[in-house]
């Protein structure tokens, strides 16, 4: 194999050079660029590199480029991908939880009463959450007494400790769903759109993300929590940039959400208005689910500035 390899070395590092060119060039501006983008993370093109080594090993000039290549490509990553956010704000504060829990039918209760027992979650929303006709609905209510649970259309569901009003449901079939919610914390209203994208990686996101970005405009929305499908780097976020900030610059650790076992791309992300002030985004990794929990908290004093 390794012969076959080396006969081949000119074709493999030409193959290399075109994906680095998609990851930071071309990206998913074109559906056919999108598929590679999406398919190739960073970190995974700093892991070919390995191979790459071992094929070009008799080669001097090639083994220097590929280290110093090496060394560029994980210090973008860490960079880019890594963060150390420690927030010294005092100010009173709210705090939502986001999980994709896979289908779960027991809604990943067990590991969801280990957060609750740790942080005072005013609201919880979860994505594939498949409800209907569940038999344990009527537990899961008794064991979030303490808050509102309302089952949405699209296998999503809200609880909240405040009154949960729903504004309306939009889906277009293997494109997008949206719930546009009106939810009470504390002493305020925010407006939440939950967001699930389609997520067959053969399938072009530009018009579902473009969709969702429209309808957070036109309504106001306030917080976006999502399962986008997508990852961060997309540059078809670069319109939602304008109004909102994400979270992931206020977090510690790596910004990867999927799969959870071994994290490459931002998949799940939680967005706020700019009147908004961040404070900080926590993830966990459960065996129970292969998306990241979020947990983002933010200033309650901003909503009218």
């Amino acid at each position: 194999m390794l012969k076959f390899l080396r006969k081949h070395k000119a074709f493999i590092l030409l193959t290399y050079v075109f994906l680095l060119t998609i990851h930071f060039g071309f990206k998913d501006y074109f559906f056919v660029t999108g598929i590679i983008f999406y398919t190739f993370p960073l970190l995974t093109l700093i892991i070919a590199l390995i191979p790459l080594f071992i094929i070009f090993s008799s080669n001097k000039n090639m083994r220097i480029v590929l280290l110093c290549s090496a060394g560029i490509l994980s210090l973008i990553w860490f960079q880019n991908y890594s963060f150390n956010y420690e927030s010294n704000n005092t100010c009173a504060s709210y705090s939502i939880l986001f999980w994709n829990i896979a289908k779960q039918k027991d809604y990943n209760i067990e590991d969801l009463k280990q957060i609750l027992e740790k942080e005072n979650i005013d609201a919880i929303i979860f994505v594939e959450a498949i409800h209907k006709n569940n038999a344990f609905n009527k537990e899961f209510n008794r064991v979030l007494g303490d808050y509102n649970v309302e089952f949405l259309d699209g296998n999503m569901l809200i609880a909240a400790k405040g009154d949960v009003i729903i504004k309306n449901f939009n889906e277009e079939h293997l494109n997008y769903r949206i719930n546009h919610l009106q939810i009470e914390l504390k002493q305020n209203t925010y407006s939440f759109a939950l967001i699930d994208i389609y997520g067959n990686p053969l399938h072009y996101k530009k018009y579902a993300l473009n969709t969702v970005m429209t309808f957070v405009n036109d309504n106001n929305v306030d917080i976006i929590l999502g399962d986008f499908n997508i990852p961060f780097e997309s540059i078809h976020f670069e319109k939602l940039k304008l109004n909102y900030n994400s979270l992931r610059d206020y977090q510690n650790g790596v910004s990867a959400t999927w799969p959870a076992s071994i994290p490459l791309v931002e998949l799940d992300q939680i967005w706020l208005k700019k009147n908004i002030k961040p404070l900080s985004l926590e993830k966990h990794y459960f065996k129970s689910s292969d998306h990241a929990l979020l947990i983002g908290k933010f200033c309650s004093h901003n909503k009218n500035q």
